[in-house]
């Protein structure tokens, strides 16, 4: 797993918006890892050792989403998820194993786990397993999505779309995006463009408003 793989998807998020995600997993280094890209990546990350640990925090606290590893000792992830669901609990829960088993996942899943994640597994591929749950799940990931004509803006994941494209944005550069695409329509960023660049431009175009943010 590689930490720096994931920088560009680096973001921070207002504190009240931030999903509160528990790690659970008895080896520190993963633990702390998962951790700090979580924390990087906007989320609010509580760290547990056990699932003992676990079961007493998702007691004491209102958490949105589980990261639970299987392979745990005394009580491992296949007990934490009984006990959860058994209190008709509908926090989603990601389970990670190394297990190369598939029966593994079969029983996760079964036992209802939201989602299932082999180690080793990269970064991207477990932030956007969490955000694919956590929008599913939750109805204000579901209003994080700004339009301005042919600009899309996605909150959760800090991505823009210009029409099917992807456009590389820092952070800089997305929090103007994001203002200017909640405080003004669409006719008045057309205006803007005109006033920059002394032409009339017929919808609006990203790359002349990043041109903008950069000089």
């Amino acid at each position: 797993m590689q930490l720096h793989a994931y920088s560009r998807s680096v973001k921070e998020q207002d504190n009240q918006n931030s999903y509160k995600i528990l790690v659970t997993d008895d080896e520190e280094n993963i633990r702390n890892l998962l951790c700090e890209t979580l924390r990087l990546s906007g989320y609010s990350p509580t760290p547990a050792q056990s699932g003992t640990e676990a079961l007493t925090l998702i007691k004491n606290t209102k958490f949105d989403l589980v990261l639970l590893d299987i392979n745990m000792p005394v009580v491992n992830g296949f007990m934490v998820l009984e006990k959860i669901r058994s209190s008709n609990s509908n926090l989603p829960v990601i389970m990670l194993s190394a297990r190369a088993d598939k029966s593994d996942v079969v029983a996760g899943l079964r036992d209802g786990a939201d989602d299932y994640v082999s180690k080793p597994f990269s970064i991207e591929e477990l932030i956007t397993r969490v955000s694919t749950v956590l929008r599913r799940v939750s109805p204000k990931m579901q209003e994080s999505i700004l339009r301005v004509g042919p600009i899309k803006m996605d909150l959760n994941s800090y991505e823009v779309y210009f029409n099917s494209d992807l456009i590389e944005l820092s952070r800089t550069e997305f929090r103007l995006l994001q203002y200017l695409m909640s405080v003004l329509d669409s006719s008045t960023i057309k205006r803007i463009f005109c006033l920059q660049f002394g032409v009339m431009t017929s919808t609006p175009l990203l790359p002349l408003l990043i041109h903008t943010f950069r000089i």
